[in-house]
């Protein structure tokens, strides 16, 4: 596994989440004793970032390096696409707006910074 970024579940410190620079997205329950992949629905293996949703530990978003930003509302369990004109971008920093937790910002290499509203 070759980590790229890490998070750690503000609500529960002993679930990490790691982005890997080729098997997707990695899971721990116990503090990093031990791992396993969380890809169901994840459309690309090679993952730069990861955050969580400060307002909802369930919900996680991740960047690939070419296919934008996914999301889990499951802890990781299973992902969506969540693009709106990141397709095809390299993604290389996710943040949640912390006044709206329905906006997150995403930062490319090249095309600048995304702003998306979510419902």
């Amino acid at each position: 596994m070759v980590p790229h970024a890490m998070a750690v579940d503000p609500q529960f410190p002993d679930r990490l989440y790691v982005a890997t620079g080729n098997q997707g997205v990695a899971l721990s329950e116990d503090g990093g004793v031990t791992w396993a992949f969380s890809n169901a629905g994840l459309g690309a293996n090679v993952m730069f970032t990861i955050t969580i949703d400060p307002s909802n530990s369930d919900r996680i978003y991740a960047s690939s390096e070419d296919r934008g930003v996914w999301r889990s509302d499951d802890r990781g369990a299973n992902w969506s696409e969540l693009n709106a004109g990141l397709f095809n971008e390299f993604v290389t920093a996710l943040t949640i707006d912390s006044d709206n937790p329905n906006t997150i910002y995403a930062g490319t290499e090249g095309g600048g910074v995304f702003k998306l509203e979510q419902e």
